[in-house]
């Protein structure tokens, strides 16, 4: 009997030192000073006790949860989390645009190897982007997140709000059929000087999201009241957002996908 006991006990601390050695296995590997990171077989339990202390979380306090969750899959996964903005010309080019200022303040808190930024302006109305089939470009572009201004003042007086609402539905719905995971945010093209039509579009344009439970971000409340003399000062002769107004637009966008 004794020598049964023993041989029982060496079989269970055997077989305690091989499931110890696989859950090892099976472990994140942090490397360096953090930054960069190494993701073996994980699973959901373990995924979530490293996002939680993973610095650069801390960072985005601001995010919803669907953001959240799919930027602590990418870090876990040793990929960068990619934004794709996109909407019309009024979001501007060039390093002055409001899109290069929010990309070059997001890289220098997140790092290129966490995140990656990509912006695309269109001149088609929604219903000429949907008829071309590019939402099909969206959804090759395997984003993690996409920033959609979808084209208000271009389909001003052109396409009726509701038909917008539609097409909007459509694009989110292929892309989403391709990526299941990705997260949308709506938002309006820069405020105009006492905007009659285009202010119903935008109010619109909000209530949809709100109705359709889509993330929405108002950079409106950081511009002066659309009404006044003011916001003039911050547009150019072509209605589109001047140096000011880039810089009021990004510093809105810095601010929520930036907690210091």
């Amino acid at each position: 009997m004794k020598a049964f006991f023993t041989i029982f006990v060496g079989f269970i601390c055997l077989v305690l030192l091989i499931l110890g050695n696989l859950h090892w296995q099976k472990k994140i590997e942090i490397t360096g000073d953090g930054s960069s990171y190494h993701a073996t077989a994980v699973n959901d339990d373990e995924t979530e006790a490293f996002a939680q202390t993973d610095p650069l979380m801390e960072h985005a306090a601001n995010w919803s949860e669907g953001e959240k969750q799919q930027f602590q899959t990418a870090l876990a996964e040793n990929r960068p989390y990619h934004i794709l903005i996109v909407g019309s010309e009024q979001l501007g080019e060039g390093e002055t645009s409001w899109t290069a200022l929010f990309q070059n303040d997001l890289l220098a808190t997140y790092g290129e190897q966490a995140m990656t930024i990509e912006t695309t302006t269109y001149s088609e109305t929604t219903a000429e982007f949907v008829s071309a089939g590019k939402q099909a470009e969206w959804a090759a572009k395997q984003a993690d997140l996409i920033i959609w201004e979808p084209f208000v003042l271009t389909d001003n007086a052109v396409v009726p709000i509701e038909e917008s609402h539609e097409y909007i539905t459509t694009v989110m719905n292929e892309v989403k059929a391709a990526n299941p995971n990705i997260t949308f945010i709506l938002q309006p093209p820069n405020p105009l000087y006492q905007p009659k039509l285009y202010r119903t579009q935008v109010e619109e344009l909000k209530s949809f999201a709100e109705e359709n439970n889509i993330l929405y971000l108002d950079h409106w409340t950081s511009w002066p009241d659309p009404m006044s003399e003011q916001v003039r000062n911050y547009l150019n002769e072509d209605n589109q957002p001047n140096e000011e107004g880039h810089r009021v637009w990004a510093e809105f966008f810095i601010q929520r996908f930036i907690v210091q």
